[in-house]
């Protein structure tokens, strides 16, 4: 009897240690990328890059401040820096100070000049006392012709967007609603030169959404994008500092309101 019971005791216990490791084997398989069939984990996904995109950056792409997802995360390149554009505070973000303080990047799609859309998060100055680029869509010819986002002039201690196509010469628009000093929001600025439309949304914590369409005579750019650019890739220069984060390229237009965060 005693040795039936200690057979039985056995068997139990080693069925419950071949439980206990294959659970230990999986956690193991997690955490470590190194063991067979392990998880890794997608680096754009961690820098937090997500979703469909031509360009997204960052600056928490794993060991390389400057590198950007592209192509929706199937590959990966790294930019073009200009300048002490790139800053650390806890966080990583682009601070556009100096004329060319710039990160810039060959986009996907040459598609994007006809219609694009891009989204980032912007931290105004202290005292918006400044017009400053912000992002510059660039053709590969020999007369520069781009699309810009700037800011414009200070009023009131707020700043507003003004929307560029430089072609030897220029078409603004000016939003009429304006953003206020030393305060982070969400941006989205989308144009579509067929339909002759720019778009301007924001949103930030705290406040309502604001947006604004508008009709612009943009056009086709002569040559294929050769650069997408983060900062003052046209060398204007900021005496108030901006700042900008998490920016996402994409194509086509979308006139769809941002949300906060």
């Amino acid at each position: 009897m005693k040795n039936i019971f200690r057979y039985c005791l056995f068997i139990i216990l080693f069925f419950c240690f071949i439980g206990i490791k294959s659970s230990l084997d999986e956690v193991q398989a997690h955490t470590n990328p190194y063991i067979l069939g392990a998880t890794t984990p997608d680096p754009c996904e961690t820098a937090g890059c997500t979703g469909t995109y031509d360009t997204c950056w960052t600056g928490e792409y794993t060991g390389d401040t400057d590198k950007a997802c592209q192509d929706s995360g199937a590959s990966q390149s790294d930019g073009t820096v200009s300048g002490d554009i790139i800053q650390t505070n806890g966080d990583v973000y682009a601070r556009i100070n100096s004329s060319n303080d710039y990160i810039s990047y060959a986009p996907i799609s040459n598609t994007i000049d006809a219609a694009g859309t891009v989204t980032f998060e912007l931290t105004t100055g202290a005292t918006n006392d400044s017009a400053c680029y912000l992002i510059v869509v660039h053709d590969d010819g020999g007369t520069p012709e781009y699309y810009a986002l700037r800011t414009g002039n200070s009023s009131g201690n707020a700043v507003s967007l003004q929307a560029r196509y430089h072609t030897p010469g220029d078409i603004w628009h000016t939003t009429t609603n304006r953003l206020a000093a030393s305060t982070t929001f969400k941006v989205k600025w989308s144009w579509h030169d067929s339909n002759n439309d720019s778009y301007f949304g924001w949103a930030w914590s705290g406040g309502d959404d604001e947006d604004e369409n508008t009709s612009i005579s943009y056009n086709t750019l002569d040559s294929p994008v050769a650069k997408v650019a983060i900062g003052d890739y046209v060398g204007l220069g900021c005496a108030d500092p901006m700042e900008i984060d998490d920016v996402v390229f994409k194509t086509g237009y979308d006139n769809t309101k941002p949300t906060w965060p």
